[in-house]
């Protein structure tokens, strides 16, 4: 662990300020060495807290296998790999989650199916499963099953509000139902979740034009011509890593809160905060402190 340097840099700083910097940086040290990292972190989509608390490394490493064969777009590996996973871990909701994805974009002769059946178990199973919920949303848009999909991603947006994907599919949805202004506000509100989803400021501009707001239609086209040469932007299809983030394999991480023995910080490091006394210019020097009035 590095040193904390307890040189003051400035200017015209006095004695007596000196005295409380020199104890909140004392503070600050023991808060920051306390071995306490715990952080808000936002809800993962995969729902951990209901994970085996028994799952093994060769079980984590089959899943972490599988995710990156997924990332490499080899979709027959990533079946298999998540088939041994599921057999290893049946009541695991990720390992089932990761192989519904795979069989997803796989597409392979009954895997549509199976994805679907796999998915469904899910659900039924947990009702609060939005990855379920927008695998099963994704599966019915695919084919055509508007009515069918627009619950689910209904159901998404309701629990998730910050899903641009699922507003944007279900803006789809509206759109092939001819229910044009519906549409547009969920594309709208997609953009204003995701700024970078280019898909959103086309379908905008369709929606726009057909309700007849020329303004609007020329502003959306806009935005969407000039998102083409930017590094972040992005487009929502059904391709993998392109229906968003509930339609991607999600690697296990270990939960933020368990801290392994090797590597739980055992405190105190530091002695409790202590004032000084700092009354001449001998006592600045000798703690350390730069003298600013030494020429």
């Amino acid at each position: 662990m590095q040193k904390t340097n307890n040189s003051i840099l400035g200017y015209g700083i006095l004695q007596k300020p000196i005295k409380c910097l020199l104890v909140v940086i004392l503070s600050v040290s023991l808060y920051a060495c306390s071995g306490d990292y715990s952080t808000n972190d936002s809800l993962q989509i995969t729902n951990e807290k209901k994970a085996s608390t028994s799952i093994s490394p060769l079980t984590i490493s089959l899943n972490n296998q599988g995710v990156g064969e997924m990332g490499s777009f080899d979709y027959d590996k990533a079946v298999v790999t998540f088939e041994k996973l599921a057999t290893l871990e049946p009541k695991w909701q990720l390992s089932q989650q990761n192989l519904a994805i795979a069989l997803l974009n796989r597409q392979k002769q009954n895997d549509e199916a199976r994805a679907m059946s796999i998915a469904e178990n899910l659900l039924s199973e947990d009702k609060e499963n939005l990855v379920a919920q927008y695998i099963i949303g994704i599966l019915n848009f695919n084919q055509g099953l508007c009515e069918k999909a627009l619950p689910h991603f209904n159901s998404i947006i309701k629990a998730d509000n910050t899903d641009a994907y699922a507003l944007y599919f279900a803006g789809q949805c509206h759109l092939q139902n001819r229910e044009v202004a519906q549409s547009l506000d969920l594309y709208q509100k997609a953009i204003k979740v995701d700024g970078y989803l280019r898909s959103a400021y086309y379908g905008s501009f369709m929606a726009a034009q057909r309700l007849g707001n020329v303004k609007l239609a020329k502003e959306m086209l806009e935005s969407y011509q000039k998102l083409s040469s930017n590094p972040k932007a992005k487009l929502a299809e059904i391709k993998y890593t392109r229906m968003g983030p509930k339609a991607n394999a999600q690697a296990y991480l270990e939960p933020k809160n368990i801290v392994s023995q090797e590597t739980k910080a055992k405190p105190p490091y530091f002695l409790s905060p202590k004032s000084i006394e700092l009354i001449g210019v001998a006592d600045i020097q000798q703690y350390g402190v730069v003298n600013l009035n030494q020429t």
